[in-house]
């Protein structure tokens, strides 16, 4: 999850499309800092939310690069924060598409887009396909991954 302080949309679809929730689910929070590597004694931080949810919040440098399996291989990582290497991992994913220029609901018209607008959000939305996924930038093995996503209208 991006942030340490809302429930992750992947636990949202997983449990709306699913209609499951697991045994234990651990939120993690990878922190990308301003120095260029992280302190090892600071690097990791857990906290018991309620019976079957945890927070594990990492923090990395900017000069690191991210190995989420490497990390939790630590010697200094705990046996049961250790014992994530092998979890199933939730991410989410939006995929972003063009707005239409049709009716919205409730009757009202949308404002028509200019063409250098739509060309702008046509451009970003192509660049976005080109971003690498959670599995590869976090080090997570995709046969370890799900990602769970909606679709996002620009």
């Amino acid at each position: 999850t991006s942030s340490r302080d809302n429930v992750p949309s992947a636990l949202m679809n997983n449990i709306a499309h699913n209609k499951v929730i697991h045994t234990r689910n651990v939120f993690l929070t990878i922190e990308i800092g301003d120095t260029p590597y992280a302190d090892i004694a600071t690097r990791m931080e857990t906290a018991k939310l309620v019976d079957g949810f945890e927070q594990l919040h990492i923090r990395c440098g900017f000069m690191e690069e991210i190995d989420l399996k490497r990390i939790l291989a630590s010697p200094n990582v705990p046996p049961e924060i250790r014992a994530l290497q092998s979890a199933t991992f939730f991410s989410s994913r939006d995929a972003l598409r063009p707005a239409e220029m049709t009716f919205k609901s409730g009757g009202m018209r949308r404002r028509p887009i200019s063409l250098p607008d739509r060309l702008q959000r046509m451009l970003f939305i192509s660049m976005s396909t080109w971003a690498l996924n959670s599995s590869d930038y976090y080090g997570v093995p995709s046969a370890q991954l799900v990602e769970m996503g909606g679709q996002l209208e620009l």
